[in-house]
């Protein structure tokens, strides 16, 4: 499994232009070049996501709202 483009800190927006708005990163795209999964580990920790840039920077969001994949298939495998 590979995660190819994430939603992340949705929000709400009023004013003129009622609606809502989210942020978004996919591989491949502008600068990101891998985004990872970080499962809990203990009771009290929280899934998260590392967005790679290729600049170095890393973006780490607690908040995604839809995470994209992309099945690969390994030979060998059933």
């Amino acid at each position: 499994m590979k995660i190819v483009k994430i939603h992340y800190n949705w929000f709400y927006t009023i004013g003129d232009e009622c609606g809502e708005g989210y942020e978004v990163a996919e591989v491949g795209k502008g600068e990101c070049v891998k985004i990872e999964e970080h499962q809990c580990g203990v009771e009290g920790d929280r899934w998260y996501y590392d967005i790679h840039h290729t600049n170095g920077q890393i973006i780490r969001t607690f908040n995604p709202n839809q995470i994209f994949i992309e099945y690969v298939h390994v030979q060998g495998a059933i």
